[in-house]
């Protein structure tokens, strides 16, 4: 099984987070009051958790379906500044 440091992990998100800058985290400051956004927040565990396990190779899912999933997660998550 491949491993991920979660050092190097670490590291990675924040460079990737630094570099939107702090305008676009403010675009979820909106989001814990009204309903939509409590059931995005209590639903995204899961739906990590969810990529999580269906990413292990035992499971054979097959690559576009891991890809359809994960595209999702990217999908809603660009659409919520706008």
């Amino acid at each position: 099984l491949n491993m991920l440091d979660p050092a190097q992990l670490a590291t990675d998100a924040t460079n990737f987070l630094s570099t939107f800058g702090t305008d676009n985290l403010l675009s979820f400051s909106d989001q814990g009051q009204n309903l939509a956004g409590i059931f995005f927040q209590s639903s995204l565990l899961p739906y990590l958790l969810f990529l999580y396990f269906i990413s292990f190779r035992g499971n054979r899912i097959p690559n576009l379906g891991n890809f359809g999933f994960q595209f999702l997660l990217v999908f809603v998550l660009s659409t919520i500044p706008s």
